[in-house]
């Protein structure tokens, strides 16, 4: 197992509302709202500075998992706009795996329709008319801490190892 790391842009005015997502070797960008491209490249930059450290955090010194010809499996929590699933979706694909499979618990209708035909498999357990945010699908949506994160991975792995 191993981490991808993206990370939503957020609107100017609002740094809940996702206009696109970066890792640290993909971006994605709603182009259909008007945000000056200085403001995308500033928080790009930003972002991926964080994302570099985070990366550190997690793997250290080891290289990522080569991923051509294996079957990928992404996992998340939900999406809402699915501009960071699509930025790591970008970034996988970029790596020639055999195949990637995206699996979500829930995400809204128009979402999950457009993901779909990003990868080879797509699972979404619910994709209700009323979504509003993920976290309205959980009984406790708090936040998991890198370490946590990290404790969880590197005991996953030493499983099967």
């Amino acid at each position: 197992m191993d981490v991808v790391l993206t990370k939503k842009i957020g609107h100017p005015m609002n740094q809940e509302w996702a206009i696109g997502a970066v890792s640290l070797e993909s971006r994605v960008i709603d182009h259909s709202i008007d945000i000056p491209k200085e403001y995308i490249e500033k928080e790009m930059e930003r972002i991926r500075k964080i994302l570099t450290e985070k990366y550190k955090f997690y793997n250290g010194q080891r290289q990522p998992l080569e991923l051509k010809d294996k079957i990928v499996i992404i996992v998340d929590d939900g999406v809402a706009t699915g501009n960071t699933l699509k930025a790591t979706i970008e970034l996988i694909h970029k790596k020639h795996p055999l195949k990637i499979v995206v699996a979500i618990p829930v995400g809204p209708p128009r979402t999950a329709y457009e993901l779909k035909f990003l990868v080879d498999d797509f699972i979404c357990l619910a994709t209700p008319d009323d979504f509003m945010a993920v976290g309205q699908y959980y009984f406790d949506f708090g936040e998991v801490t890198d370490q946590q994160a990290f404790e969880m991975l590197k005991k996953a792995n030493e499983k099967f190892a």
